[in-house]
């Protein structure tokens, strides 16, 4: 009996020596008092079985009834196997005692300092839904704002009170009239006196969540342990990004950040992978695509953690430094670029970019996300375009910073023209109009397009092919009575900003290169032909 048991015994060491390193720090760390109470129990329980003869030669046994068929040897393995079901769900189990966050607090900055970053984030991600519902309120708190809001006098006393004192300090010698003091009554002071005294059994702030938080803060304000999560755990980094504690800020900087930097992050993948578009320009998010499922699903995630700002900057910063005619993206163009463009930031970014707006027009949400980074990025590579003499100006991209142009202006075209396909746009108030995403898109489509025609380093060539493409766009926006937003799109390529008059020399340039593309998109009648003739003939207010 005795050898059976050892054997027990020893599998269960030799199976908790065999658990890797995280489990192991988890399962200690989810071990509480109360457990090792229980556990001493169950063993003291054990010992006593064993030691039964023993204990029954001395006279000391507790005189306690057996359960039908129960003996000795059966309630020594039953306590066994209780400890082994114990085990088994502390092992499997994702919630730490509220009493272990301060070991958790310990341990977590240990296993950062010595940089052992996968046993950290394994533990994290397994606690990271308890770490998630610290952020919101509790029972207790959702009391003690209710009991603060009773202890406050009403608006009306504050505010007969305030008039009170200043008749008081507007005459120092006049004693206020006690008739004009205001009156509570009875049952609002019974209510107030109640609530203040229960105020003071309630802690103004939980132990327990600022432990949570502070722990949170400290691990995720390391960026090293943040690149780290991002390639392994990228969906719980974005989970994060809507959570509150200090230094929220920064962790969501670094986090976007290494996502769009890092070419091995999973973001390259997924949007490589999403490429469902209708006709329309909406596109469908697969649910396996976790990340763009996480922010655009539900589109005012992505709004509330201003996702664009970190990716945005990077871009702008990183095409600031592709400079000089070595430079790769002032090489030839090569076709394999088709391929290796989902390994670019530049054409990633446009491609969230894409996305994040469109999926922002379609859920009707009033919110510009930025898309005005497109420009940005279109100011920087005009800046930085500086294409070898050898290479071929003729051909449809001649560069790579060509082809990002292009698909800069492509993008913006999409955007400008979701009018034709949204229902009931129409009865939408006009200024209400301007607060949604197409109409910002209109906007920056004209003003990316007169920076490209006012540029010096693009040719003849390249602008016609633009222009050609916004033509194309403004007479479907006509023919589907959507001229408001071809307008749009015409002051904002004729004017510099919205209140001045167009430049005449930009007019004239502008007007040869109308008369050089295709005639079947010419129109004289279109918004575009119109508005024309009339910065042509000064009459453009």
């Amino acid at each position: 009996m005795e050898a059976n048991i050892l054997t027990v015994l020893a599998v269960l060491v030799a199976g908790f020596t065999l658990l890797s390193e995280e489990k192991r720090i988890d399962l200690k760390l989810r071990i509480s008092k109360i457990d090792i109470f229980g556990l001493a129990i169950i063993f003291i329980s054990i010992l006593y079985m064993v030691y039964l003869p023993f204990l029954k030669e001395i006279s000391l046994i507790i005189p306690l009834p057996w359960l039908p068929g129960f003996d000795a040897n059966l309630a020594t393995f039953s306590f066994i196997f209780i400890i082994i079901c114990y085990f088994l769900i502390k092992v499997n189990g994702t919630k730490l005692p509220k009493s272990r966050i301060s070991s958790w607090s310990l341990q977590s900055e240990q296993l950062l300092r010595t940089h052992k970053f996968d046993q950290l984030s394994f533990l994290l991600n397994k606690y990271h839904a308890q770490f998630l519902e610290a952020d919101n309120e509790n029972c207790l708190e959702k009391i003690r704002l209710k009991l603060l809001k009773s202890s406050t006098p009403t608006s009306q006393y504050l505010l007969d009170e305030l008039r009170r004192l200043r008749v008081k300090r507007g005459n120092s010698n006049r004693q206020p009239d006690v008739k004009s003091k205001p009156e509570i009554n009875l049952k609002d002071k019974v209510k107030q006196a109640i609530a203040k005294n229960l105020l003071t059994f309630l802690p103004k702030t939980s132990r327990y969540r600022n432990e949570a938080r502070e722990s949170l803060s400290k691990l995720l304000k390391s960026k090293p342990f943040v690149q780290h999560l991002t390639i392994s755990y990228p969906l719980l980094c974005a989970k994060f990004t809507t959570s509150r504690f200090n230094g929220d800020g920064e962790f969501t900087t670094n986090y976007l950040t290494e996502l769009i930097s890092n070419q091995q992050s999973s973001l390259y993948r997924e949007l490589k992978d999403n490429q469902n578009c209708s006709y329309t320009g909406e596109y469908y998010i697969d649910e396996s695509n976790q990340l763009l499922s996480f922010y655009f699903m539900d589109i005012k995630t992505a709004s509330d953690t201003s996702i664009w700002k970190p990716i945005g900057d990077y871009t702008t910063n990183f095409i600031k430094k592709q400079r000089g005619t070595n430079n790769f993206y002032n090489s030839s163009y090569d076709y394999s670029y088709e391929d290796d463009k989902w390994q670019c930031p530049i054409y990633i970014t446009i491609c969230l970019f894409q996305v994040m707006v469109s999926k922002a027009i379609f859920d009707r949400h009033q919110d510009h996300m930025w898309l005005m980074y497109i420009e940005f990025f279109i100011n920087e590579i005009l800046a930085n375009y500086e294409p070898k003499s050898v290479i071929d100006i003729e051909r449809e991209f001649p560069t790579h910073f060509d082809f990002l142009i292009y698909s800069a202006i492509s993008t913006c075209c999409d955007w400008a023209r979701t009018p034709v396909y949204l229902t009931n746009i129409n009865n939408v108030a006009e200024s209400d109009k301007k607060g949604y995403p197409e109409c910002w898109a209109s906007k920056t489509l004209g003003q990316i397009l007169r920076k490209v025609i006012l540029s010096s380093k693009q040719t003849d060539r390249q602008c016609i092919y633009y222009l050609k493409m916004v033509v194309r766009l403004m007479n479907e926006l006509d023919q589907s009575n959507h001229k408001d937003y071809s307008k749009i799109i015409m002051n904002a390529l004729l004017k510099q900003y919205d209140h001045s008059q167009p430049d005449k020399s930009f007019v004239t340039k502008l007007k040869n290169y109308y008369q050089q593309i295709d005639h079947v998109l010419r129109d004289s009648s279109s918004t575009f032909a119109t508005l024309l003739k009339q910065a042509k003939l000064g009459e453009m207010m």
